[in-house]
């Protein structure tokens, strides 16, 4: 019962949920970026803000994206789709700028894809363990390398 009297339906709980989670990365990201210097550096830290975020104090422990989790759980069309869309969006808009600062040229977008998807895939399914997003950062850094 306390659930519904702070939130109106599980709907609101889960948008609450979700909502969260970006401010959390988001926070985690800006300290990162405060802390490092140059376009390759940032996408660097953008990669270790999802670290950041694994080594967090889970009661039960991390377990793989929150953000993808639920959208997992949550039928087509549900509003909660749309929150996490817009929160990998921005991920992908931080990428794409600090890209663009390298000067990327006509494979941002490609480059940008690329590195969403190394994100992504070392985040599914992590258990505590943040050894895949290490080597996801490295291999970001050498992609941007070829720049």
């Amino acid at each position: 019962m306390s659930l519904y009297n702070n939130f109106d339906s599980k709907a609101d709980l889960v948008e609450a949920y979700l909502q969260a989670r970006q401010e959390d990365w988001l926070g985690l990201y800006a300290d990162r970026a405060k802390a490092v210097s140059g376009s390759r550096a940032l996408i660097g830290a953008v990669v270790d803000a999802h670290l950041d975020h694994t080594e967090l104090a889970y009661e039960n422990g991390f377990r793989g994206c929150g953000q993808l989790n639920a959208a997992a759980e949550l039928p087509a069309g549900h509003a909660g789709r749309a929150l996490v869309r817009c929160h990998k969006d921005v991920v992908e808009n931080t990428l794409r700028s600090h890209l663009a600062a390298l000067d990327a040229g006509d494979r941002i977008n490609k480059l940008t894809r690329h590195l969403s998807f190394l994100l992504e895939g070392s985040m599914a399914g992590l258990a505590g363990d943040g050894r895949k997003l290490k080597v996801a950062k490295q291999l970001a850094l050498e992609l941007g390398d070829g720049l």
